[in-house]
């Protein structure tokens, strides 16, 4: 992420407000799951979705998404 610009937005609260709203819509998650090929949706048998915690998949499927929507923001219009 861009650092100066991310410290403003989280400074201001937008961008936070913003991942709440993407991190509630289950079609956004599933589409970034499609896009990226992650599996926020924990869709799976339990022992995969073990598998993925314990090697740090879905940490890094978190940070992703952040990164993802962070993108997205970027390119919506200036309000």
């Amino acid at each position: 992420m861009k650092g100066e610009a991310l410290g403003r937005a989280l400074a201001h609260g937008e961008f936070v407000e913003l991942l709440r709203h993407a991190v509630a819509n289950k079609e956004m998650i599933a589409e970034f799951d499609r896009l990226k090929g992650h599996n926020l949706s924990r869709i799976g048998v339990p022992l995969a979705l073990m598998i993925d915690d314990a090697t740090g998949r879905t940490e890094q499927a978190l940070d992703d998404f952040t990164d993802f929507v962070w993108d997205l923001a970027q390119r919506l219009p200036p309000q």
